[in-house]
């Protein structure tokens, strides 16, 4: 039975900015299912109305567009991308409310792997609204929205009756490692990239 990690990025515009959000997705294969149908079925699991794309949702602001998700086998053999455009989404807006006011400003989370918890993995949420910040620092109420993701993120879901759970990817390996918690950082994460006019 092969354990195998899946790339799942989010594409969308943060107030007309290009962003992405990468996250990663760990199981077996008992079928085995070949590369594409497995990134497909997964990408139906995380489009349910209710569980990890609305979640996601639920914690980028207004000004946050999604026009894609998609999913690829990046663990060894590879495979084709599978995709789902805005329009196949169940829900592709941000749904916190208030705009934003810089787009490199953004909560972060930290992902600790269970194998080398040493060796913590990193997500930017795109943006941050300014109903959201208080004296520099984020609201419970947006925590609270991040922790119902990051939860639901490592629980994972059921992909063709396998779990398939969040993961943080080792390019040495080409594995994904497990993970065992998330937090979100105090400090409110600035994207140096971003920093740079386009």
């Amino acid at each position: 039975m092969a354990i195998e990690t899946y790339r799942v990025t989010v594409t969308g515009y943060l107030a007309n900015e290009f962003v992405q959000s990468v996250f990663h997705f760990t199981g077996p294969n008992t079928a085995p299912e070949p590369a594409y149908l497995r990134a497909k079925n997964l990408l139906d699991a995380l489009n349910d109305p209710a569980g990890w794309i609305n979640l996601f949702m639920l914690m980028v602001p207004e000004d946050y567009k999604a026009s894609s998700l998609s999913a690829q086998r990046v663990s060894v053999g590879g495979g084709p991308k599978a995709v789902i455009l805005a329009d196949l989404l169940a829900t592709s807006v941000g749904q916190r409310s208030g705009n934003i006011s810089s787009a490199q400003a953004n909560p972060l989370i930290i992902w600790i792997p269970a194998e080398a918890p040493s060796k913590v993995g990193k997500t930017f949420v795109p943006g941050v609204s300014e109903d959201d910040i208080d004296e520099m620092l984020l609201t419970g109420d947006l925590i609270g929205a991040i922790n119902n993701f990051t939860d639901a993120h490592i629980a994972g879901v059921t992909v063709s009756a396998d779990e398939m759970d969040g993961s943080v990817f080792r390019r040495a390996t080409h594995d994904g490692d497990g993970i065992d918690y998330a937090r979100v950082s105090p400090l409110i994460g600035t994207q140096r990239k971003r920093l740079h006019p386009v």
